[in-house]
């Protein structure tokens, strides 16, 4: 088991990624990076700049408005790409000022619903509530688009009926063209699926229901894990089982998963939600975490505050440095819009 040790909290600040050991975070509309885990910060650029980027930057309005950066992802060479009020923003190395770039991005993706590729390519899974989880009317088709710094392309298309949205692309970075799609929401909708050809083809991995509806994966090729996003069925995290065989719960969660991370000290890491749903057990959004091989257990919970938004923590995307942990809290009574910063010790 691991407990967590506190290091510093960062007020109204979100972590997006980290990049070769190095934070990148956003305060309003301005993105960070830190070499240190938030001794220092060092800006980048802006996002939207101007009004709308003073707007953004107001945190008791922007918790609802969405206007600031829910998403900032680094591209080769220095760029990155950013997700702001439903459209994709892209900064070139060097630049001050991110800059919109024109397409289908109308949606708010996931937070690992968007991935660069090594090559620089962008793909982003559509998000909408295309009828509801309970489908109120057929599905419409769902895209994943991919922007290659100039052109859009639809890079795999789910027929009409097929699933609800995508959760998830994760790049397998140990081969370059295999990526892990996570959908839902129905059980025949729930499904992990693989492409190794960069979407050439998409076959199902795993389809096993609810214990398939995932936000996030860890893991390679050699197997997977995730935890377990349903407010209709008990979560858990789990292990992908063996031959194609059923996920192996490997420990219960009172509430749904979000996202996953991995520090150079091998801890797994997870997040719960508190949201609505018979599943849902708790009024505290949960940080989970385990050594290698070691059990799971509870390291951080703050309670959710009671507006309607799902209360949530969310991780950076990227390798935590050491044993670091860096978590974001959304909609809590306690450090709503902070990033707070540790490390993860054995407990005792």
């Amino acid at each position: 088991m691991l407990r967590f040790d506190p290091i510093r909290t960062l007020r109204g600040t979100l972590a997006h990624a980290v990049v070769d050991g190095a934070l990148w975070l956003t305060r309003g509309d301005t993105l960070f990076t830190s070499p240190d885990l938030g001794a220092t910060l060092q800006p980048v650029a802006r996002v939207w700049g101007g009004l709308r980027g003073a707007l953004a930057g107001l945190r008791p309005l922007d918790r609802f408005a969405h206007r600031g950066p829910d998403l900032v992802l680094p591209t080769p060479g220095g760029g990155a790409v950013a997700f702001a009020a439903h459209a994709m923003l892209h900064r070139a190395p060097g630049a001050p000022r991110f800059a919109e770039v024109p397409g289908p991005v109308d949606f708010r993706p996931m937070r690992r619903g968007a991935c660069v590729a090594a090559d620089g390519r962008v793909y982003v899974g559509e998000y909408r509530d295309n009828g509801g989880e309970v489908p109120a009317r057929p599905r419409d088709a769902v895209h994943i688009w991919a922007w290659d710094g100039r052109d859009w392309a639809v890079a795999w298309r789910f027929p009409a009926g097929a699933v609800r949205h995508v959760h998830a692309i994760v790049a397998d970075r140990a081969a370059p063209g295999r990526f892990w799609v996570c959908t839902g929401d129905t059980d025949d909708e729930s499904r992990i699926w693989q492409t190794d050809d960069a979407f050439g083809h998409l076959e199902p991995r795993v389809a096993a229901g609810q214990a398939s509806r995932a936000c996030d994966l860890g893991g390679g090729a050699g197997g997977l894990w995730w935890g377990v996003d349903s407010p209709l069925l008990p979560s858990a995290v789990v292990e992908e089982g063996p031959a194609g065989g059923a996920p192996l719960r490997r420990a219960e969660l009172p509430a749904p998963a979000y996202f996953l991370a991995e520090n150079d000290a091998g801890h797994r890491i997870l997040t719960t939600s508190v949201e609505r749903g018979p599943s849902v057990r708790t009024r505290r959004v949960g940080v989970w975490a385990a050594p290698p091989g070691g059990a799971w257990g509870r390291v951080l919970a703050r309670t959710a505050d009671p507006t309607p938004q799902v209360s949530l923590a969310h991780l950076p995307a990227g390798r935590l440095p050491g044993d670091s942990l860096v978590v974001s809290f959304r909609a809590t009574l306690r450090w709503e819009g902070a990033t707070v910063i540790g490390r993860l010790r054995p407990a005792g």
